[in-house]
């Protein structure tokens, strides 16, 4: 299981955020991924990455499930970031295709 952990805002940016991994067999932390502000995650079809929208910067990331580091980052905004972010991810069946949405720019 995947959890977001964070930090109330405002903190200047400087908050510890993570997606936890959790070991349901045990019931403890198996990893932690540093992520600003994880506001929303889904998984691909195949269960290999966690998608998860970061605040702050207004970014979606892709977290690898087998090594729990960030492959990758697509910035969603075209300008200065917005607060608050919010936002939604879905992934097609066939996992090609990831659509997510900021609420603060029209991309």
């Amino acid at each position: 299981m995947y959890v977001a952990v964070n930090n109330l805002q405002p903190d200047s940016g400087t908050a510890i955020c993570w997606v936890l991994g959790i070991d349901t067999s045990t019931d403890q932390v198996s990893s932690a991924t540093r992520i600003p502000y994880p506001m929303a995650l889904t998984f691909s079809p195949d269960g290999t990455a966690i998608y998860v929208i970061g605040g702050i910067n207004d970014s979606l990331y892709t977290i690898s499930t087998a090594t729990h580091n960030i492959t990758h980052r697509v910035s969603l905004q075209s300008g200065s970031p917005t607060q608050p972010v919010t936002g939604g991810i879905a992934v097609t069946p066939d996992g090609k295709t990831v659509f997510a949405t900021d609420s603060g720019t029209p991309t």
